[in-house]
């Protein structure tokens, strides 16, 4: 995973990002059963964050809302 951040931080800043100096964002990349994996693989989640006032918690509604198993059809 190491090998893959650095060379995924290039592609994620020219690719969502173009030239704009205000880029934000989280990468987030849950591994294993206790991290809601049903299928062992791997990939990245990009969330990018607003500027400072603007929906800051919005992206992170996802998350602590439960194991997979206690979520709805839905929601899984």
């Amino acid at each position: 995973m190491g090998k893959w951040l650095p060379i995924l931080s290039r592609v994620v800043t020219k690719t969502v990002f173009g030239d704009d100096p205000d880029r934000h964002w989280n990468v987030v990349q849950n591994n294993g059963e206790r991290a809601a994996q049903v299928v062992p693989h791997v990939h990245f989640h990009i969330i990018p964050r607003p500027a400072q006032g603007v929906n800051q918690r919005t992206s992170f509604a996802m998350f602590g809302r439960g194991q997979r198993e206690e979520l709805d059809d839905d929601e899984a």
